[in-house]
């Protein structure tokens, strides 16, 4: 049986064990996709203007996010507030995930 951990949750691990999985069980694949220096190097070089004062949630972060709804299938924003509740994104993604209106704002 081979066992991956998350990088950006090692108390959440992928193992090929035969079992069921949930609808959203490829999400654990997508983070550790997501977690990779690839990724990492392209997000680096994507400039963003800012001007918000006080933000709460980076706009790497807000990017990020939109681009995990529209992979695992969710074209609209409002299902960003489901998500912010969702356990196995708090989980897998080890981040809080923003609420509807703030994606609206950016």
């Amino acid at each position: 049986m081979i066992q991956k951990v998350l990088p950006s949750n090692p108390l959440v691990a992928v193992s090929d064990n035969g079992a069921p999985i949930t609808s959203d069980g490829g999400n654990v694949l997508l983070s550790m996709f997501l977690n990779s220096p690839v990724v990492s190097r392209l997000f680096n070089n994507v400039e963003f203007n800012d001007n918000r004062k006080n933000p709460r949630y980076a706009k790497e972060e807000l990017l990020l996010q939109m681009l995990i709804q529209v992979i695992e299938g969710y074209r609209n924003d409002d299902v960003a507030d489901y998500l912010t509740q969702d356990i196995e994104h708090r989980l897998v993604y080890a981040q809080n995930m923003t609420s509807q209106p703030t994606l609206n704002w950016c």
